[in-house]
């Protein structure tokens, strides 16, 4: 008696489905793929919630670059992103800051990785007299 397709039998090893080796084995590679769903899901809203944010904010890289601003920075700053990605955040410097600001802003970050604050930033210089 046959009970489950699991039982059927093959003529060949090469056509014979994969055997789960308990309900256990199917569950757990049922819920890790459920995982890495809810994964790519967060991901997407994480996404999501940085581009659509009124807040103004950069992604840099380890070595310091902008690889990522969302649409407020752009409104904000008036830097179009291809103006500003692969820079220093340093060129945003307005010098409203002291070193003080800068060094307690750079422990944050070299110790949690991130760091959320606010920066009086200059914003890109518009030249309105200019012909194009």
């Amino acid at each position: 008696m046959i009970s489950s397709p699991f039982d059927l039998p093959c003529l060949a090893k090469e056509q014979c489905p994969l055997k789960p080796t308990s309900l256990d084995n199917l569950f757990n590679a049922i819920s890790d793929s459920r995982k890495e769903s809810d994964k790519n899901d967060l991901i997407h809203i994480t996404s999501s919630a940085f581009f659509h944010s009124s807040v103004a904010m950069t992604i840099t890289s380890h070595d310091n670059k902008i690889i990522a601003v969302n649409t407020a920075f752009t409104q904000i700053t008036g830097f179009k992103q291809h103006e500003i990605l692969g820079k220093n955040p340093r060129i945003l410097s307005s010098g409203k800051h002291d070193k003080q600001f800068y060094g307690e802003m750079w422990t944050a970050l070299s110790r949690e990785k991130k760091w959320s604050g606010e920066i009086w930033n200059k914003p890109k210089m518009v030249n309105y007299f200019s012909n194009g």
